[in-house]
């Protein structure tokens, strides 16, 4: 009888430390080790990803890239900024009208931007047609100029801008095809992209706007 009792409390002792045991697992299976959210770009193949971003903020920005379509369809003639002169039209390279006979070119602009006081975005593009003056007669084309807003940090000196420019030669240029000029497909920085003698007269990064046609 009290071999009975013996095994009986030993069973007894037994399955309480396993019952105790079985709660200390599972309450060490319930502690979770909190983790703090990080906010950023999780996108890699963005220009700023952030490896150690755990939520995705909407803070991604990716490379501007346009094609001759998108040079085409920017033919919204445009109000030069200075002179409030509406396009298409005529102006001479030092912005004044409508005495223009000093100058050697007359210029017509145009762009994208559905409303001209839309804000200058990542993609927003600006065309423009010089034509030779003749004795302050608009004359023959001459060259077709481009420029579009790039992602932030493309080129602080021209305002974020990539620029390009093609000379007219109606032997090689459809103009029915390419009414706004042909986009250079290769970008050299000579005839597209940075091209620091665009810049001087179309970007001023350093006032904190963009001067589309600061002559």
């Amino acid at each position: 009888m009290k071999k009975k009792k013996l095994i009986f409390k030993t069973m007894l002792i037994g399955s309480i430390f396993f019952m105790n045991s079985c709660a200390d697992d599972k309450k060490e299976e319930m502690i979770v080790t909190p983790t703090t959210a990080i906010s950023g770009c999780t996108d890699p193949n963005s220009l700023n990803y952030n490896s150690q971003a755990t939520v995705n903020d909407g803070s991604c920005t990716y490379p501007i890239s346009i094609t001759q379509g998108d040079v085409n369809s920017s033919n919204n003639a445009l109000a030069l900024f200075e002179t409030g002169v509406t396009f298409p039209a005529s102006i001479g390279h030092n912005g004044t009208m409508p005495d223009q006979g000093n100058t050697t070119t007359f210029r017509s602009t145009y762009t994208n931007l559905i409303g001209l006081t839309s804000p200058i975005t990542p993609g927003t593009i600006f065309t423009k047609k010089a034509y030779h003056n003749n004795g302050g007669i608009v004359d023959t084309l001459q060259a077709f100029f481009g420029m579009v807003k790039r992602e932030a940090g493309y080129w602080a000196a021209g305002g974020n801008f990539e620029y390009w420019m093609t000379p007219y030669d109606q032997n090689t240029l459809d103009t029915l095809q390419m009414p706004m000029g042909m986009l250079p497909p290769i970008v050299d920085d000579m005839m597209r992209g940075k091209i620091m003698m665009c810049a001087g007269c179309h970007a001023d990064a350093s006032a904190g706007g963009d001067f589309i046609f600061n002559y």
